[in-house]
């Protein structure tokens, strides 16, 4: 368990990184320097919500059957909080450590 909340905590800090280099990239319009807020925080909590997700799936060729596992009450409420955690390390590491070397102050 601890080693999920520490992976939280690591994805959360790369996160914004990631964020960050999606805004500056050309290719990937969907996310720039002039979107919204609401954009912002929307590719955030994707982000978020991708490292929360503790759903697997696997495809076994020879039976040409998908299996999906994780899905249950607990794992749900992991998930949430997985998700909730991701969020919180995100905006941490872009106001403490992104957003004061880009000189716009905390």
């Amino acid at each position: 368990m601890e080693n999920q909340y520490l992976m939280q905590i690591v994805v959360g800090y790369i996160a914004p990184y990631v964020l960050e280099f999606l805004k500056k990239a050309a290719w990937f319009p969907a996310l720039t320097e002039n979107s919204t807020r609401l954009v912002k925080i929307a590719w955030a909590w994707i982000f978020a919500a991708a490292s929360a997700i503790g759903v697997t799936f696997v495809y076994d060729p020879v039976v040409g059957q998908v299996v999906i596992s994780g899905l249950s009450l607990a794992a749900i409420g992991t998930a949430f909080i997985n998700f909730v955690l991701a969020l919180m390390t995100q905006k941490l590491t872009y106001r403490v450590v992104l957003k004061p070397a880009a000189g716009g102050g905390v």
